[in-house]
């Protein structure tokens, strides 16, 4: 089976956003395991990881505009949303101890 040019980008879109949602959510955990916010406010991090998924939204949306290919367009989107998801899920569940809940 012959990949397309149109498929690669596709996946290229796909690929940066889940890149970009896992670096922002490694930031905010590795941030506050190693304390770079007030111990006592423990909501920050998850509004933190509402703001990274907010941004990977925004960033899929444009990035699947930009490949100038409306077949498919909303089951890259919903790829790229998934993906975000899973990874700010798990980063939820992983600051979970360090936040005593």
């Amino acid at each position: 089976m012959q990949v397309t040019r149109s498929a690669r980008r596709a996946a290229w879109g796909i690929g940066v956003v889940w890149v970009l949602t896992l670096i922002g959510s490694g930031v905010i955990v590795f941030g506050r395991y190693l304390g770079w916010w007030r111990q006592h406010d423990t909501d920050a991090s998850f509004a933190a990881l509402s703001l990274v998924l907010a941004g990977a939204t925004i960033v899929s949306l444009f990035s699947q505009m930009l490949l100038h290919e409306p077949r498919g367009y909303i089951g890259r989107v919903s790829a790229s949303i998934c993906g975000a998801v899973v990874i700010a899920v798990t980063a939820a569940l992983v600051l979970l101890p360090v936040l005593g809940r």
